[in-house]
């Protein structure tokens, strides 16, 4: 979509962001190479700057909310499934401080999710051999 937008080749496409997918993959951060995407953007696109800077600092962004429905679903999905959690409207309340809580917080590396899903469980007396596939089943097709 983007090569047929910009009217680019798709090898040329490929060729300047490739690097910075790699390193991002590997490092299991976008904000390693926000300042290297934000230089490509500019001389390989010919970006404007202030949209260059905008678009790639608001993908950074969405990984927030993106964090809060992934750790929200997960504990809700493993509460429903332990039998032994009582949800009702506090529990509820403090599952949504928790999450936009962690949300914020959440380190965007490999594993960051796990971790932080073993406290949410933790707080809400949830067995925590569930972790795995609450977030299995959460995180589907997704790569975290």
């Amino acid at each position: 979509i983007v090569s047929v937008k910009t009217k680019l080749k798709i090898s040329y496409l490929l060729r300047k962001v490739l690097p910075h997918l790699f390193v991002s993959l590997l490092t299991g951060s976008s904000t390693t190479v926000l300042t290297e995407v934000i230089e490509t953007m500019n001389k390989s696109f010919k970006m404007d700057t202030n949209y260059a800077r905008f678009s790639a600092s608001s993908a950074v962004v969405f990984f927030v909310p993106d964090s809060i429905v992934i750790f929200a679903a997960a504990t809700f999905y493993g509460a429903m499934n332990d039998g032994h959690v009582l949800v009702d409207l506090s529990w509820m309340i403090s599952l949504f401080i928790m999450c936009v809580l962690f949300g914020i917080a959440a380190p965007p590396i490999v594993g960051g999710y796990a971790a932080i899903l073993g406290v949410m469980f933790t707080n809400f007396a949830i067995d925590s051999a569930k972790i795995s596939k609450c977030f299995q089943k959460v995180s589907k097709n997704r790569v975290v």
